[in-house]
């Protein structure tokens, strides 16, 4: 299975993308890899049990991991191109299931 970050995990970046306000593209990663978390819980057995979704999210979860959770997190944003490069896969995904995108993505 490609999971990166569990459900804490999440979570834990949701408070900590709070308080950035220097890095938007990294809280707009993060506030969409909740939501899809919380859609996955809504119309599944869950997060840690659909796979299709999380291997959806694998770049994400990447991208965030790095700047969180690693024992060196990264300090810059996520650049715009690689938001976008780790958004085209989840939305294959939702397409695929036919969910509207704006279920899951805050501004699209």
């Amino acid at each position: 299975m490609t999971f990166i970050l569990n459900e804490y995990d999440i979570e834990n970046a949701q408070i900590k993308a709070a308080h950035e306000v220097n890095r938007p593209n990294l809280q707009a990663a993060v506030l969409t890899l909740a939501r899809l978390m919380e859609w996955t819980n809504a119309n599944s057995d869950g997060w840690a049990y659909w796979t299709k979704p999380v291997t959806a999210a694998k770049r994400l979860q990447g991208e965030i991991d790095l700047r969180y959770f690693q024992p060196s997190p990264m300090d810059e944003d996520l650049s715009a191109q690689n938001l976008q490069r780790a958004y085209t896969p989840i939305k294959a995904f939702l397409t695929r299931q036919g969910v509207d995108h704006s279920v899951v993505f805050p501004n699209g």
